[in-house]
């Protein structure tokens, strides 16, 4: 193999095609196959082809291998090699044209990883064919460059995944839209669930729309994909109650990390979602870049509670405070105690809310206040005060838009803005404001 490729275009591929190579589960791997897990597969045909694959991720970036794409093709063929190693070195070479050719040994040279001696229980040991080197030579506009030489393994080794064998899509989402979804939920979800169901963002339909939804157990972020299209409805079937038996419908749960990276990286003008229950994946495909993920058996998506427990549920509207003001307390607020903090919302007190925060740390309490703009009633509620926060800086409102129900047990903010955008959060019931409450 031997070709000439512009930097951009290179570095590009690599952030996608190599995508699972480099992901922290791949470059974490210790196990005897980590040379493998960390290698990105190359093809050069009438195509350019990247791809690479752990057990919870395979990704595959594909374009036509012309002058046009930036392309100089001598010599087609197929390399394995380090991906991070490439990605590194590829990314530092800006504005440059990058060759790669391949220089094969004559005899493979068999790489032992694995020790059966070491390694209880034994039979761990594997065996990896290095073929040869890859060489690299970039040059600038001043024609003078870098020279760098990286390991090839046996590609064969190495399973590629068919995405032509892909289900059939059950949901296209535009681009646009994904992104503003997974801005705006996501960072309701926790950063590392053992079980995977709450670093997970769930798709769901609801009243005839699909909702894109993360929680973390306390707080739940919703966004309406009212511009997706091809809905499954099929696979999407929505909860329902009947004769006070309520039905919960099929839901989709993706893992947050691995869809929150490719959303930023996404060109195309739409994600087409597939699911193929039996093995548990989840295929997102954007054109010349398709991903697939590993979700957790169906199953278990119920522990992943409906967005229909939220939806159908009462809130009326307290009052809206500006965003900055607001923001400003909080941060006040939270250096004194960053969990919770008491809202104390009072129409005789000139339509303003008063925030306490106590320390449970020995620090003196803090007290702040602020205006609300149509206040509705007078309530006292304990709220997670980084929770506030976190949907403060998502959404695009100058105000902070509150409702609660008729037991006070939670918030929900809406935003007037962007429509599609809901959040709730768990009241908190703590002993650190309860003499607060004793006041009424």
């Amino acid at each position: 193999m031997k070709l000439a490729i512009d930097q951009k275009v290179l570095t590009r591929a690599l952030e996608r095609g190599a995508m699972a190579a480099l992901s922290d589960e791949a470059q974490g791997d210790t196990s005897s196959f980590s040379c493998l897990i960390k290698s990105v597969k190359i093809t050069v045909d009438e195509n350019f082809t990247v791809e690479s694959g752990t057990n919870l991720l395979s990704s595959k970036w594909s374009i036509g291998a012309t002058k046009e794409n930036g392309f100089d093709v001598k010599e087609k063929g197929t390399i394995l090699v380090p991906a991070k190693e490439l990605y590194d070195w590829t990314s530092k070479q800006v504005k440059s044209k990058i060759v790669l050719t391949l220089s094969l040994l004559k005899t493979p040279e068999v790489i032992k990883t694995g020790d059966d001696d070491m390694d209880y229980g034994s039979g761990q040991a594997t065996s990896i064919k290095k073929v040869g080197s890859l060489k690299l030579v970039s040059r600038d506009e001043s024609k003078t460059g870098n020279k760098w030489n990286l390991d090839c393994y046996d590609y064969g080794q190495l399973n590629s995944v068919d995405f032509s064998k892909a289900p059939k899509s059950i949901i296209t989402i535009p681009t646009n839209q994904m992104e503003d979804a997974l801005k705006n939920v996501a960072f309701s979800s926790q950063p590392k669930d053992y079980q995977h169901i709450f670093d997970s963002v769930v798709l769901e339909k609801y009243g005839g729309s699909v909702y894109l939804a993360a929680s973390d157990t306390h707080r739940c972020s919703i966004y309406k994909l009212d511009q997706a299209t091809g809905i499954d409805d099929e696979v999407f079937t929505e909860t329902e109650t009947d004769g006070g038996k309520t039905v919960f419908g099929q839901k989709i749960l993706m893992p947050s990390v691995f869809v929150k990276s490719v959303s930023k990286m996404v060109e195309g003008p739409e994600i087409s979602v597939s699911y193929d229950e039996s093995k548990s994946k989840v295929y997102l495909d954007m054109g010349e870049w398709k991903v697939r993920v590993t979700t957790i058996d169906s199953a278990k998506f119920s522990k992943f509670p409906s967005v229909a427990c939220l939806m159908v549920k009462t809130y009326n509207k307290l009052g809206s405070v500006p965003k900055k003001i607001l923001s400003s307390r909080l941060v006040s607020a939270s250096l004194v105690n960053s969990s919770m903090v008491l809202f104390n919302f009072n129409k005789d007190n000139d339509d303003s809310v008063v925030i306490h925060a106590i320390s449970e740390t020995g620090h003196a309490p803090n007290v702040s206040n602020a205006p609300v703009n149509n206040l509705v009633k007078d309530i006292k509620a304990v709220w997670g005060v980084k929770h506030i926060m976190d949907v403060i800086k998502v959404i695009k409102d100058d105000d902070v838009h509150l409702m609660v129900p008729d037991d006070l047990r939670s918030v929900k903010i809406v935003s007037e803005e962007d429509k599609n955008l809901q959040y709730f959060s768990m009241a908190i019931d703590s002993p650190t404001y309860s003499s607060f409450f004793q006041e009424d």
